[in-house]
């Protein structure tokens, strides 16, 4: 299954389980019914109740499985890195060189 937005909310039944690949630092919310995710070479099986979270720490895959009929989680990205602002002298360098007068060695022709 292949996701690509902010979030997306599944509906898991008893018929199949999700697979989820490249989710590290997603945030799994349970919504509806109780969740059991388990990941790849991890020994920790977590238990998603409705109104509770877990956010993925793992570069494996993680697998989503409703225990009790059916249930629906949310999955929501995981917030991107906002650009660092330079700051000290960095900063102060930066203005200064954006705020310099070029000093080309063109000469003006009379």
């Amino acid at each position: 299954m292949w996701i690509d937005t902010v979030m997306a909310r599944l509906t898991l039944d008893s018929r199949r389980a999700v697979r989820l690949k490249r989710a590290r630092g997603a945030t799994l919310r349970g919504r509806c019914g109780t969740t059991w995710i388990t990941i790849d070479g991890d020994p920790r099986d977590i238990v998603l109740e409705p109104g509770e979270r877990f956010v993925v720490d793992s570069l494996h895959p993680v697998l989503l499985l409703p225990l009790n009929g059916t249930a629906i989680v949310d999955v929501l990205e995981p917030a991107r890195p906002t650009r660092r602002q330079p700051v000290g002298w960095v900063h102060r360098l930066l203005q200064a060189l954006h705020r310099a007068p070029s000093r080309g060695y063109a000469t003006r022709l009379a």
